[in-house]
């Protein structure tokens, strides 16, 4: 389209050379340096889907770049900030293209997808759990709670008074405190720190009370987490929603759930998807692209788990390809229904065209990629406790009373942030957290 002086890379040796060439097409994975008129002005253009490593480092995150190299000094910022091997304009319309519909379980007491801002996950909405040495429960309170005891607990851990980030903050091992709580006596205490979704609740039906507004009013965006990274040459998108608690044989505050959908390439415009992963409790099960059920071409659809065989309950938060009986999808060889008669959370739904707010679409890079003294707001993503009541009731503890295991191991525990989810930044059964689905047995009158 034009004539440019021309430099050419050759197996990753630089050699300047200059010639008249004229430039009639650059394929997807061809980087082009283009010389400005200028000997001390070299415009970048890259329209690419193979990132050398390390990248360029003058390459930048616009699609044109002028870089004066006497008047601009440094180099202009590298187009893949959280060196996940994805150039960071390609993110959001990736995450876009190909985010999922949601098809939810239950016609009445349906969740959905929520962000989580609706749980409370700010410094000012922790709570606190005070046990003895010995390890017995003192007390519950909340974080301004902390000003009664004396000395203040800020004396010893000045960040509950803020301004600034919590990121570090965690559950295990317990913080320690010296001193007099209200009401107690002078000595030494074990501090552990959480958030609650409805207070000192501790039944399904406390949270559904709880969540009942919320469900019929809708007031917070339909929210969906997006995380991409490379694997064997491919891109995967994992896409994470959050319900505020789960509702199945195991009862639990908070609940995140994930699909993996791989896609053949960065670059949206060529980009077609290669298959998907669907997770629910501790099984994966693989479509590929010729199995999925999609719409656009490149949105799949997720039916959300719902009731279990042996046991009332209205959402499991599982991920499904498909509606129906599925046989064993739970522990312990426990089917799961899932129906299909609950709202469908249509993908175009999540995209609310603003990268930089909280809801809708939200992408979170690797936890260590984010400057949390720049952003307090995402303290949440890395600050390692539990989102919800310690051992609620389920009927998972009738487990207890045949095999006798304890609550936690039935998933009654609430859950940390996401990032410390096992599925996180992991396909199919890395780190030997799910195991690929299958049956256990066949039964009668299931096919």
């Amino acid at each position: 389209n034009g004539w440019y002086d021309a430099h050419f890379d050759i197996d990753g040796e630089y050699d300047w050379g200059f010639m008249q060439v004229e430039i009639t097409s650059v394929p997807d994975n061809v980087l082009l340096d283009l010389s400005g008129s200028e000997a001390n002005e070299i415009r970048y253009y890259y329209n690419s889907d193979i990132v050398p490593s390390p990248p360029h480092p003058n390459w930048t995150s616009t699609n044109w770049y002028v870089w004066d190299t006497e008047s601009s000094g440094d180099p202009p910022p590298n187009p893949d900030k959280d060196n996940n091997g994805i150039l960071d304009v390609y993110e959001m319309p990736l995450a876009e293209k190909f985010c999922p519909t949601y098809v939810l379980n239950s016609a009445t007491e349906y969740i959905r997808p929520e962000p989580v801002q609706y749980l409370g996950v700010n410094r000012e909405d922790l709570v606190f759990d005070l046990y003895n040495v010995s390890g017995s429960w003192e007390g519950l309170y909340n974080i301004e709670d902390q000003s009664d005891f004396v000395p203040p607990i800020s004396t010893y851990y000045a960040w509950i008074d803020g301004p600034g980030q919590f990121s570090f903050i965690h559950y295990d091992p317990s913080y320690v405190y010296t001193g007099t709580p209200p009401g107690e006596t002078y000595g030494r205490y074990l501090i552990r720190f959480r958030w609650e979704y409805c207070g000192n609740c501790n039944s399904e039906n406390c949270w559904s009370s709880c969540y009942e507004s919320e469900r019929n009013q809708n007031n917070f965006s339909n929210t969906i987490y997006s995380h991409m990274f490379v694997e064997d040459n491919s891109i995967v998108i994992q896409y994470w929603t959050f319900y505020p608690y789960n509702d199945f044989v195991n009862n639990h505050e908070g609940d995140w759930e994930h699909v993996n959908v791989w896609v053949s390439a960065q670059n949206p415009q060529y980009a077609q998807i290669e298959k998907a992963e669907y997770y629910f409790h501790r099984k994966y099960l693989v479509r590929s692209a010729s199995e999925l059920e999609v719409m656009n071409d490149t949105h799949i659809k997720v039916y959300v788990g719902g009731e279990s065989s042996i046991a009332q309950g209205e959402q499991s938060g599982g991920n499904f390809p498909e509606a129906g009986l599925w046989q064993d999808a739970a522990a312990f060889c426990i089917d799961e229904n899932v129906n299909a008669e609950g709202p469908e959370i249509h993908w175009s739904t999540f995209i609310d065209n603003d990268p930089t707010d909280e809801f809708g679409l939200f992408i979170i890079p690797d936890v260590n990629d984010i400057d949390y003294t720049e952003n307090p707001e995402l303290s949440w993503i890395k600050a390692e406790i539990p989102w919800g009541y310690l051992y609620p009731d389920s009927w998972g503890d009738w487990v207890n009373m045949f095999i006798g295991i304890f609550d936690e191991s039935v998933g009654n525990l609430p859950t940390p942030s996401l990032v410390y989810r096992d599925g996180w930044d992991c396909v199919g059964s890395d780190n030997g957290a799910y195991e690929l689905y299958d049956t256990c047995f066949q039964k009668p009158g299931i096919q």
